[in-house]
């Protein structure tokens, strides 16, 4: 509604694609999984002409139709440009993919399921992803948003103590200053816990 009020423009849905590229999308690729499946899949997106001329470089392109130099005529042919792209990509892992893609300039990365993301490098060494003990359900990985008072621990999670989860109350009236009554009266009311509730109820 926002948009529409602020400049005309009634959003739809678009899948994968924005406003600001094209293409932009998501590929199948050839790969094959431990269960015998090929769900593998790259991002691919494309906001400038370099970007496109890049894509056509390693696509092979000799002939397409001179609309689809511009962004507006790609935004127009963004169906035709997807099973091209999806073609091209059919035949190849993903790890191939990126490997020609990206030193063409083109953005593009393989994607990764939710539980596979927690293996990636770069975020562990941001400090993106924290490892830490919680007493449900122990050691797992998280995503931590740091503020001044919690300062970030130094080195790699093998090299030190993991560090603790505060608790419910230590957050609510350690550090907001809840009142100890109100903070009983939200627990016994189910508005807050440290237990899960509903079918996974364990109190």
């Amino acid at each position: 509604m926002l948009e529409f009020q602020a400049f005309g423009h009634l959003m739809q849905r678009d899948g994968n694609r924005g406003p600001t590229a094209a293409p932009q999308n998501v590929y199948r690729c050839a790969d094959v999984e431990g269960d015998g499946e090929s769900d593998a899949s790259v991002a691919v997106t494309v906001e400038t002409d370099d970007q496109w001329k890049g894509l056509c470089r390693v696509l092979g392109a000799d002939a397409l139709p001179t609309q689809w130099g511009t962004f507006e005529g790609r935004r127009a042919a963004h169906d035709d440009i997807d099973q091209w792209i999806a073609k091209w990509c059919r035949h190849l892992t993903t790890d191939e993919v990126v490997g020609r893609l990206w030193p063409a300039g083109v953005p593009v990365a393989t994607v990764l399921a939710p539980a596979e993301v927690q293996d990636l490098a770069q975020l562990k060494d941001r400090g993106f992803l924290e490892t830490s003990l919680t007493p449900w359900p122990g050691i797992r990985s998280s995503t931590v948003i740091r503020f001044d008072l919690v300062p970030a621990p130094s080195g790699s999670t093998a090299d030190r103590h993991l560090p603790r989860v505060s608790t419910t109350h230590e957050i609510l009236v350690d550090l907001l200053g809840v009142e100890p009554d109100e903070y009983q009266r939200l627990l016994a009311t189910d508005v807050i816990g440290n237990r899960l509730l509903g079918k996974h109820r364990t109190r």
